[in-house]
């Protein structure tokens, strides 16, 4: 439980990263719209471009993060299942015994 709510809290810090990356590159976008310099859009540009593979790879990150989710919730439902079956198992096992005493019981009466 531990490791899910870690990758939970580590889900929402990389979110806050992309935000950030995104909001950079809207203000690159609003400042390339007034320069007509061609070597400030180049630089501008550069930027956008680097922001854009930055929140990339969070943006990969998070998936990777996603999968480790998953996969613990599907490593515990089986877990839970197997342990649903052997209770099963082993409570069958018990009304079992209890009628084999009972009606060996029911002999000596």
């Amino acid at each position: 439980m531990a490791r899910l709510i870690l990758q939970a809290a580590k889900q929402s810090v990389l979110s806050f990263f992309v935000t950030a990356f995104l909001k950079e590159v809207e203000q690159q976008q609003d400042s390339s719209r007034g320069d007509a310099d061609l070597p400030t859009k180049r630089r501008i540009l550069l930027r956008i471009q680097q922001s854009l593979i930055a929140a990339q790879e969070v943006g990969d990150e998070k998936l990777q993060i996603v999968q480790t989710i998953q996969d613990l919730i599907e490593n515990k439902a089986r877990q839970l299942d197997l342990d649903y079956r052997n209770l099963g198992e082993r409570s069958h096992f018990l009304c079992q015994k209890k009628l084999d005493k009972a009606v060996g019981n029911a002999w000596f009466v």
